[in-house]
């Protein structure tokens, strides 16, 4: 039953405490489709955070968290500059998130996907 698992799952047995993130990512079909599909549903994925953003949040006077919510902010600071007609936010979007990238690739060990 439920509860025999999780005492398992306390206990250091069960088949998940030998789980890596880097197990997730592996391709060890190397396929050219499982690329492919993946790569679509990161797609997919950034297009639907980009509407969220885009026609919720910014016409909503609202600001996210994260890294989102910090470009957001510091656009703030554009206005009265020669910056001001131009939207900074995704360049200082990626700008911050390359460090995290850098960060990233160190700790899986360089290993393309």
């Amino acid at each position: 039953m439920w509860y025999n698992r999780l005492s398992e799952m306390r206990a250091g047995g069960s088949r998940f405490t030998k789980f890596r993130m880097s197990d997730m990512f592996d391709n060890k079909r190397g396929s050219v489709k499982s690329g492919v599909t993946n790569f679509t549903i990161c797609v997919i994925a950034s297009l639907i955070y980009c509407l969220g953003v885009n026609f919720f949040i910014l016409p909503g006077g609202l600001y996210s968290g994260g890294f989102t919510g910090i470009a957001q902010l510091l656009s703030l600071l554009s206005v009265g500059t020669p910056l001001e007609p131009y939207n900074i936010r995704g360049v200082l979007y990626f700008l911050m998130n390359i460090p995290i990238v850098i960060l990233g690739w160190r700790v899986l060990g360089g290993k393309p996907m």
